[in-house]
């Protein structure tokens, strides 16, 4: 997994997020560059990245992150929490399921 940030003003919401995704024991990483946001979704996609999580202001105020599937796309955006959960089953079942959000 990697946390994208919007921009460079995100990068603690970013931080958080990578935090809590470590703590729940996925390899996950961050990218905040000054890159814009469809350059670094561009450059997970390459690096077959199986979910992006894009982060921005909106999402740093209602705890939530913008799911993007390397497969499937925009996935919308749900609590962390709730994504953090869904993907554990999706590990668990060990299947490239739709992660249904």
């Amino acid at each position: 997994m990697r946390v994208l940030t919007i921009s460079q003003k995100f990068s603690d919401y970013g931080h958080k997020v990578l935090d809590a995704l470590k703590e729940a024991g996925f390899r996950a990483d961050l990218d905040d560059s000054s890159e814009r946001v469809q350059a670094k979704i561009r450059n997970a996609q390459e690096l077959k990245i199986p979910y992006m999580l894009v982060v921005g202001g909106k999402d740093a105020e209602a705890g939530t992150v913008s799911v993007r599937d390397r497969s499937q796309g925009d996935l919308g955006a749900v609590p962390l929490d709730r994504f953090i959960e869904r993907a554990k089953e999706d590990v668990e079942s060990r299947g490239r399921a739709p992660l249904e959000v």
